[in-house]
């Protein structure tokens, strides 16, 4: 199976059936509402799917933990998690469209993901283990945005594009933090970021 050899761990056939199925209807709601850019689609496991399942050996997969994806938009990365790994997902988002697709999506693959619609801001206090977000906003303005979860044992993990090292280098403030590289299996040019030290 494609994400078998991707994430050298065997995923049944039932999990690559829901990833299918999820990208069936990302492609097919995506003529109605922007849920991705549309040049990507053409190349949507590869942009989209596997690129978020890569974080997956970031996470610690003894322990079940409470994931925040931030920004979700179409689902990634959180909904790919959902579907791959064992974790309790919440999903932030602000767009009602996007909100709706999601859910729908996780009523139809089984999924037991929760969907909030709202600004990550607002979002009361929930102590997750992990925040992910990708393709939502700059280094410092993530950790801005995401403030009211911080706590001691949270750790961040970010998927970002070729701008890393710079909004590693713009970020003030914020030196109390550890960041660590992580190359990305998708794009040689972008990077993961894991953020702890809070």
């Amino acid at each position: 199976m494609l994400l078998n050899s991707f994430l050298d761990s065997d995923v049944s056939r039932e999990t690559d059936e829901k990833l299918a199925h999820y990208a069936h209807m990302l492609e097919t709601w995506q003529k109605k509402i922007n849920l991705v850019s549309t040049p990507t689609i053409a190349h949507l496991w590869r942009r989209h799917i596997l690129d978020s399942a890569q974080i997956i050996p970031l996470l610690d997969g003894q322990n079940r933990l409470t994931i925040m994806d931030v920004g979700s938009g179409a689902g990634f990365p959180g909904l790919v998690l959902a579907l791959l790994t064992r974790h309790q997902i919440h999903l932030v988002e602000s767009d009602a469209r996007k909100c709706a697709f999601m859910r729908r999506v996780i009523g139809e693959t089984g999924s037991d993901a929760i969907v909030h619609t709202c600004r990550i801001e607002d979002l009361s206090f929930m102590k997750p283990d992990v925040i992910t977000a990708r393709a939502l906003a700059s280094l410092e303005k993530l950790l801005v945005l995401t403030d009211t979860q911080h706590h001691d044992a949270l750790r961040c993990i970010f998927l970002k594009g070729r701008s890393a090292q710079q909004e590693k280098d713009d970020l003030t403030g914020w030196s109390h933090l550890s960041i660590t590289d992580h190359h990305s299996a998708t794009d040689p040019q972008a990077a993961i970021l894991t953020v702890s030290g809070f």
